[in-house]
C-alpha cells in the first residue's frame, strides 16, 4: 500500500513512479499535475520508522528507525520557525505536509528543473560535452558567493554545505536541503566528510567526526573546497600520498585532520588534474593558508575576479598526450598507440560493433557518421543524448527518441525520463532498447517488441552484445534484472544486496558474459564507489568498495571498459580495463571479488581520464579524445 500525506488539506498519494530522488533520510516526489500551483512543485517527505528501507532486526536498522522518529519530531518543530527572508536562490519550504494527524512529515518546495548538482562541474568529461569553460564556472561561483553571503546576513548557516545540495542551471545556483540549515536554536548536525572543516572535528579521531557546531566560517571553507575541485578536477586533499615512512600512511578521508593536501611535498599530484602552476600566486597562497595554516574567514571576492581575469584566454587543461597533426603512431615501452580516427569536429559517441569502428561526430553544423554520412543538420546540442546501433544512429531529447538510418525515414518513439532527468535507452550492434509506459521495449521487424515490465520513470538500463542489465528502486527495495539481447523476457532475480544509500551516479560496462556495475553512493557522511559483476543468469560477485576520489581503479566510476579475452585451455577471461594515476590497469573476477592482475604504466602519458575507453574486441583498448580516436595495444 502506498503512503499518503496531506498538503494544505489535500491528500497526496506517494506514487513511487513520481520519485525524483531518494536518499538515506527522505524521498522527493514530483507534484506537477497533482496539485494546483503556478510553479512546478516537489514534495520532500522524511522516511518514517516503518519505511521498508529501515526494515531489519540488525542494530543499524534499529538505529535508523530511532533516528527517523527523532527526525520527524525535530524537523516538524524546526520548520515552523524557518526564516522567511532568505535569498530566492534558496529552495525553501512553501507548505508543510502532515500525516493527516498532528505530525509534520515533509514540505513542498519549488521544483528546480533542468539542473545538475554542482558535483558534475568537477568532471572534465561533463564540462567538455556541455562546452562549459572556466570563466562560466567562475561566474557561477561569483553568484554562489553572493547567495552564501546573503544567507549569512539573514542569520542562517548552511551547515552541511556540499556539492550535492547546490543545483546548477547555466550560471545560476540554487541551494536545496534547506531543512538542514542552522538557525536560531536549531543546529545542523549533519556533515559531509569531503567538505567538513577539520577545525570542528575531533582531531584525535581516525576519520572526521563533527564535535563543534557549523558556522559561517565552515560554510566559506566548504565553498573554497568546492571551487578548488571545479577548477582543478581534483579535490584539495586528493592525489597519491606517498610518505617516506610507511607507518605514516592514513586513509584519504583523514588527510584534512593531518593537513595533508595536494600542496604537501609527499603527495603526488594526479595527472588528470590541471597543474597547480595554473593557479595565480595569490590564489595558491590563499589555499596554502586555508589548508595548512587554518586561516578562516569570508572567501575573498576579489580572488574570484582575479581568477576570472586570469582564466580568459589561458589554457586550462591537464598535461595530456598531444601529438602533432601528422603523427599516426607512437611507441612507448610496451604500449603502441595508433590513431584510428581523425576527421575534426567533436566526437559525440564511439562504439565497436562486430570489429567495426562506429563514430558519431558533430562537424560544420551537422551530425555525421564515421563514413561522412549526414545524420541530421543542426547546431551541436549538448543536451542531446546519443547512441549507435550498427549503421543506425539514435538521438534522444526529452521524451522523444529518433532513430536515423541511411536511406530510411527517421523513426520516432516516446521514451521515459529517469526521475525526470534523462531518456532511458541503450544500444548494441543489432538493436536499440528503450523504456516507455512502464515497459522495456526493443526494436523488431514490424513493431516494437516488449521485453518485459519495469517501474515507470525509475528504471535504468544498459546492454552489451549478449545481454543487458537494469535496475529500478522504490519503497526502499532495489530490483535488478537481466535480459537476453535477442529473446524476450526479464529475469528480475539479480542478487543485488540491500541498498539504503542514495545513488548519486551509475555506470555499467559489458564484456560478452559479464556486466561490471559501478555505483557512486552517499552513505551517511561519506561518498563511496561500489563495483560488482553480474552474470547473464542474474548471479553476482561479492561487492568491492572504495571512497570516491581515492587512489586506484575504484576512485572513479568512469574511464573504464570491459572485454572477454582468451584464457588458458580454451577458457575465457573477463577483464576490466581502468584508468588510474599509474596508467591503465587490468582487473579480473576472483572467487572473493575483483583483483588487479596487470598494470600498463607506459600508458600514462596518453590518458585523458574523463575520456571514454572502448574495448575493440581484439585485446586492445580505444581511447576517445575530443576529435580523434587512438588504439592502445599492450605487449
Amino acid at each position: 500500500m502506498h503512503r499518503e500525506v496531506y498538503l494544505n488539506h489535500e491528500r497526496i498519494r506517494l506514487d513511487p513512479t513520481c520519485l525524483l530522488g531518494q536518499g538515506g533520510e527522505a524521498e522527493v516526489f514530483d507534484l506537477r499535475g497533482r496539485v494546483t500551483s503556478a510553479l512546478p512543485l516537489a514534495l520532500k517527505v522524511w522516511m518514517p520508522p516503518d519505511h521498508p528501507q529501515f526494515a531489519g532486526t540488525d542494530p543499524d536498522s534499529e538505529r535508523n528507525r530511532i533516528a527517523a522518529a527523532s527526525r520527524i519530531a525535530e524537523y516538524g518543530r524546526k520548520l515552523r520557525e524557518f526564516p522567511q527572508h532568505l535569498p530566492p536562490e534558496v529552495v525553501a519550504p512553501r507548505e508543510l505536509a502532515t500525516d493527516g494527524r498532528k505530525d509534520i512529515v515533509g514540505y513542498s518546495m519549488e521544483l528546480v528543473g533542468g539542473a545538475e548538482p554542482l558535483r558534475v562541474l568537477g568532471q572534465r568529461g561533463f564540462r567538455t560535452k556541455q562546452g562549459i569553460e572556466v570563466p562560466s564556472v567562475l561566474r557561477l561561483f561569483r553568484e554562489l558567493h553572493r547567495v552564501v553571503d546573503a544567507v549569512h546576513r539573514s542569520g542562517v548557516v548552511i551547515g552541511d554545505f556540499n556539492y550535492l545540495n547546490v543545483l546548477v542551471r547555466g550560471e545560476k545556483p540554487s541551494l536545496i536541503d534547506a531543512d538542514s540549515f542552522q538557525f536560531g536554536n536549531w543546529l545542523c548536525r549533519s556533515f559531509t566528510t569531503r567538505f567538513v572543516d577539520p577545525l570542528i572535528c575531533d582531531g584525535k579521531a581516525k576519520l572526521p567526526v563533527q564535535v563543534k557546531p557549523h558556522s559561517a566560517a565552515t560554510d566559506w571553507y566548504a565553498f573554497a573546497l568546492m571551487l578548488f575541485e571545479c577548477l582543478m578536477f581534483v579535490g584539495p586533499y586528493g592525489g597519491v600520498y606517498r610518505p617516506s615512512k610507511k607507518t605514516a600512511l592514513i586513509p584519504e578521508d583523514a588527510r584534512p585532520l593531518k593537513r595533508i593536501s595536494v600542496f604537501s611535498p609527499e603527495v603526488i599530484f594526479p595527472q588528470k588534474a590541471v597543474p597547480l602552476t595554473w593557479l595565480p600566486k595569490g590564489v595558491a597562497d590563499f589555499y596554502g593558508r586555508l589548508l595548512h595554516d587554518d586561516t578562516r574567514g569570508i572567501f575573498p571576492a576579489d580572488l574570484l575576479e582575479r581568477l576570472l581575469a586570469h582564466a580568459e584566454g589561458r589554457v586550462h587543461e591537464p598535461a595530456v598526450f598531444a601529438p602533432t597533426p601528422g603523427t599516426q603512431e607512437v611507441l612507448r615501452g610496451s604500449v603502441r598507440v595508433r590513431r584510428m580516427f581523425s576527421e575534426g569536429g567533436t566526437i559525440e559517441r564511439v562504439a565497436v560493433h562486430d570489429g567495426t569502428l562506429r563514430v558519431l561526430l558533430h562537424k560544420d553544423g551537422k551530425y555525421l557518421r564515421e563514413d561522412g554520412g549526414a545524420v541530421v543538420s543542426m547546431p551541436r546540442d549538448p543536451s542531446l543524448v546519443t547512441g549507435i546501433s550498427g549503421r543506425r544512429t539514435v538521438l534522444a531529447k526529452g521524451d522523444t527518441l529518433a532513430v536515423v538510418a541511411p536511406g530510411e525515414p527517421a523513426q520516432r518513439e516516446q521514451v521515459e525520463l529517469y526521475q525526470g532527468r534523462f531518456p532511458v535507452f541503450a544500444c548494441n550492434a543489432r538493436h536499440y532498447y528503450w523504456v516507455s509506459q512502464g515497459m522495456l521495449k526493443r526494436d523488431d521487424t514490424l513493431a516494437p517488441a516488449i521485453v518485459g515490465t519495469v517501474l515507470s520513470h525509475q528504471t535504468r538500463i544498459w546492454v552489451g552484445s549478449a545481454f543487458g542489465f537494469g535496475y529500478y528502486r522504490a519503497g526502499g527495495v532495489m530490483t535488478g534484472f537481466v535480459f537476453d539481447a535477442e529473446r524476450l523476457g526479464l529475469n528480475d532475480s539479480v542478487a543485488l544486496p540491500p541498498l539504503r544509500e542514495e545513488i548519486i551516479d551509475a555506470k555499467c560496462f559489458f564484456s560478452s558474459q559479464r556486466a561490471w556495475l559501478f555505483l557512486t553512493l552517499k552513505r551517511g557522511t561519506e561518498m563511496v564507489n561500489r563495483c560488482m559483476l553480474i552474470r547473464p543468469d542474474g548471479s553476482a560477485s561479492p561487492i568491492v568498495e572504495a571512497p570516491e576520489g581515492s587512489d586506484g581503479w575504484l576512485g572513479s566510476i568512469r574511464g573504464k571498459c570491459a572485454a572477454t579475452l582468451p584464457g588458458p585451455s580454451g577458457s575465457s577471461l573477463h577483464r576490466l580495463f581502468s584508468y588510474t594515476d599509474q596508467g591503465v590497469v587490468g582487473l579480473e573476477e576472483t572467487p572473493t571479488g575483483i583483483s588487479e592482475v596487470v598494470r600498463y604504466p607506459d600508458t600514462l602519458p596518453f590518458l585523458e581520464h574523463d575520456g571514454a575507453l572502448i574495448a575493440d574486441g581484439k585485446g586492445s583498448v580505444l581511447q576517445v579524445k575530443k576529435s580523434d580516436v587512438w588504439r592502445l595495444t599492450f605487449a
